[in-house]
């Protein structure tokens, strides 16, 4: 993995997954536009070009977490290409399908093989990025899904005006098989070799209960609601529920759905909040993109430049909203976004007529792009403010499977609403018309419109398909407009639901905890200390610091980088050198405190002495018993990172933390250690910072009161500082990360820090404490 990462260019990676990412996610939303050229050109329904869309979303949103457990298995770069080549495959035989039938089974194909791809971005990029630039890289990705997503219909718009519907899944081709040939030449190949329960029964139960949920809210209308589609939903409903019971029992580590993400409240709200966001945009473009060709006539082309409105807008306001969220705090946005989107659905409705204009629908479309271009710049980080960072890579498959399904179940109820007021609204206006004709005739002049009139109404881009044959050209013309008005009635009225869904949305988003919105890239990522070092910055000449202890001699860090498989032998070693120390008088309070801990891939001890004084320091190296025993641990070590093996800097312990009274506290710690380049001019600031960052760490309850370490030194690359701090928990410092104060003051310790030589300027390790026992240490 390290090998990899120093070979390939990790920004050369991510741009290569993210091709065939934003294919996958780009289908969940291009096919839209072209939905009314599909269903004209095949002959199909309105009801089967529904599934055109529901049989993609059903797949890749409900295999999405079983993806990511193949990719643990197999590898991420293998599953990848296979989902990628199926991907390619079932879009070819989308191109050529003549026939609904076909069409909707390869798009199901298709959506299988998305969701092989899509998650395997995540485990890549942990594993060739440094964690110091996860939030970069993560930034890039999701804009890049939320750009795709939004920018479906004004992509396919482009290809159905100047090719065909069918070169939307055939530019697939060529994307694809560039994609397969880089993948496979500059992706490593990690094998993470975890072996575990794909939960297949569990993925059956769900795909099944959400197919009978689905198939009977898109069908419903055309078979009457017959006492078949209620049962199909009463079982989609059961099925889901017994697949929420299954999980529950395999909470052992094989669930698909850790029911523990659950446990904290600001992921459960965004959740529900990413669902109802999926909820309303798939619920918004689907009546819009038919209306726009349908009843507007716009070519596919206006059509989809006037939804431009939308994703432009918010691809414009997202990053400056993630800024400011950072500072105020990610809640608020989160609101306002989904208010200003309920908004302009609202506004949408209202301006929709059989005769409205381009310029009167792009001020509600910028305010719906405006709307979700604030939800989704903080929703993420709100999301994992308060979350296990152990949990991470599950509550991502869980996060985004939210969101797909809120726009598969948007696709159906939304689809279902309008289809049956169409209907009722043509079926209105024929009995009106009937009534104008003699008696005898009304009923074969209903049975002429009986297309119109029953479950499925035929949707071409000139308007409805049905109209029979010989019809007078008045006729056809009251017909169209009948049409377009019933269209627009029920265009209105199923836009009642995303707006009310959204509306939900801001009551669950109200019930997140206020946390602010970091900028992930300017800060450290998410996770253990350890896993968490600074960018390096240029180093500027250093002033000479004084570094004797206030009237008690001199206190030596000595720092050991150790070679793999002999950490045992270092730790007699030390064990041995403390009696011979103690014997010559040269120490106090020996043996001194020592931790060992995993950095990078080997291991590190750390050692605080006190020495009774300079001269006692100075004269321990003309005596050979204690020479040989250092010159022994230094055999042991290697150089890494750009530090020596052995280090023994000079140190002053800070004296506010002397102040300091510590509290007894027997429960269980995770102690941390933090250790800071200091800028030259900074290092009075790092001073008063330390002590502060400490007390703030308490007042917020994420750490106790008990066994506080700060030291300021100077080694050969400048001012230098270690903390050892116990936290109540491994995950609190991911916790930590989101605090609106800690952070601010590890926003601070970053302008105060700066690396050279291949050093970074901070690095945060995980250490326990070795007690040394009669010349042993355990």
């Amino acid at each position: 993995m390290t090998a990899a990462r120093g070979e390939r260019n990790p920004w050369q990676i991510l741009g290569v997954l993210t091709i065939g990412l934003f294919m996958t996610l780009l289908d969940l939303t291009v096919v839209n536009i072209a939905f009314p050229s599909i269903i004209t050109d095949l002959g199909a329904t309105l009801d089967e070009g529904l599934w055109t869309f529901s049989a993609y979303t059903l797949a890749f949103a409900t295999l999405l977490i079983v993806g990511g457990r193949l990719g643990d298995w197999f590898g991420p770069r293998r599953v990848y290409l296979a989902g990628l080549a199926l991907f390619v495959a079932a879009s070819m035989v989308c191109g050529v399908a003549d026939d609904a039938t076909v069409l909707i089974a390869a798009r199901a194909v298709q959506g299988l093989g998305g969701a092989l791809v899509a998650p395997q971005l995540l485990p890549v990029t942990a594993a060739v990025f440094p964690p110091s630039k996860w939030g970069a890289a993560f930034g890039v990705s999701a804009a890049l899904s939320g750009l795709a997503i939004l920018a479906g219909p004004t992509l396919g718009g482009l290809i159905v005006t100047y090719l065909s519907w069918r070169w939307i899944f055939y530019i697939n081709l060529p994307l694809g098989l560039l994609t397969l040939f880089l993948v496979a030449r500059i992706v490593p190949d990690l094998r993470p070799g975890r072996r575990r329960s794909f939960g297949l029964g569990s993925t059956a139960l769900l795909i099944a209960g959400l197919g009978a949920f689905s198939f009977a809210l898109i069908e419903g209308e055309r078979l009457e609601w017959s006492p078949l589609v209620w049962t199909l939903l009463a079982v989609g409903v059961l099925l889901a529920a017994l697949f929420a019971l299954v999980q529950r029992r395999g909470q052992n580590g094989s669930a698909l759905v850790p029911f523990a993400l659950f446990r904290s409240r600001n992921f459960a709200t965004m959740s529900g909040v990413i669902a109802i966001t999926g909820f309303g945009m798939l619920g918004t473009f689907l009546p819009l993109t038919i209306y726009l060709q349908s009843i507007l006539h716009m070519s596919p082309l206006r059509a989809g430049l006037t939804i431009a409105a939308m994703p432009l807008t918010s691809t414009l306001v997202a990053g400056g909203v993630g800024k400011l969220a950072d500072r105020y705090g990610g809640r608020n946005f989160l609101v306002g976004g989904l208010l200003l989107f309920t908004t302009g659905v609202v506004l949408l409705a209202a301006v929709s007529t059989p005769d409205a204009t381009t310029w009167r629908l792009i001020g509600p479309l910028a305010l719906v792009g405006l709307g979700t271009g604030m939800v989704f710049a903080p929703l993420f980080a709100v999301a994992f403010a308060d979350l296990d960072p152990q949990l991470s890579g599950a509550a991502s498959g869980v996060i985004n499977t939210a969101q797909e399904l809120g726009g598969l179940i948007a696709t159906a109820v939304v689809g279902a609403i309008l289809q049956a007021r169409l209907v009722a609204g043509m079926r209105h206006w024929v009995d009106q018309q009937a009534l104008a004709l003699p008696e005898a005739g009304r009923e074969r002049f209903r049975a002429a419109f009986d297309p119109l009139t029953s479950g499925a109404v035929d949707v071409t881009t000139s308007g409805p398909a049905a109209i029979p044959k010989g019809t007078d050209p008045d006729q056809v013309r009251a017909t169209m407009s009948a049409f377009a008005d019933a269209f627009v009635t029920a265009m209105r009225e199923s836009y009642a639901a995303p707006a009310a869904v959204l509306l939900l949305g801001v009551v669950v988003a109200l019930f997140s905890r206020r946390t602010p919105v970091l900028v992930a890239s300017a800060t450290p990522a998410a996770g253990p200390p350890g896993d968490r070092p600074h960018e390096p910055h240029e180093r500027t000449a250093m002033p000479e610091q004084h570094t004797a202890a206030s009237g008690a001699g001199t206190t030596i860090i000595g720092l050991y980088q150790v070679q793999k498989g002999k950490e045992d032998q270092v730790r007699e070693a030390i064990a041995r050198h403390w009696p011979v120390l103690a014997r010559h008088g040269l120490v106090t309070g020996a043996p001194a405190k020592i931790y060992q801990g995993e950095w990078g891939e080997g291991t590190y001890f750390l050692e605080i002495a006190t020495w009774t004084s300079d001269e006692a320091l100075h004269s321990a190296f003309s005596i050979p018993e204690i020479t040989a025993i250092w010159q022994e641990i230094k055999d042991l070590t290697v150089d890494r990172n750009g530090r020596d093996g052995v280090e023994y800097p000079a140190v002053t312990r800070l004296p506010a933390f002397d102040s300091i009274t510590p509290e007894p506290y027997d429960g269980p710690v995770a102690t941390g250690v933090a250790i800071h380049q200091i800028r030259p001019d900074k290092l009075e600031a790092m001073r008063e910072l330390l002590a502060r960052e400490w007390n703030v760490l308490l007042a917020e309850g994420f750490i106790p009161r008990h066994r506080p370490q700060a030291y300021l030194g100077k080694d050969k690359h400048g001012p230098f500082s270690i903390s050892i701090v116990d936290w109540y928990e491994p995950s609190g410092p991911g916790k930590a990360f989101m605090n609106e104060a800690v952070n601010g003051l590890w926003r601070e310790v970053q302008a105060n820090t700066t690396g050279r030589a291949g050093r970074p300027a901070s690095e945060y390790l995980w250490a326990e404490e070795i007690t040394l026992d009669k010349g042993t240490a355990r």
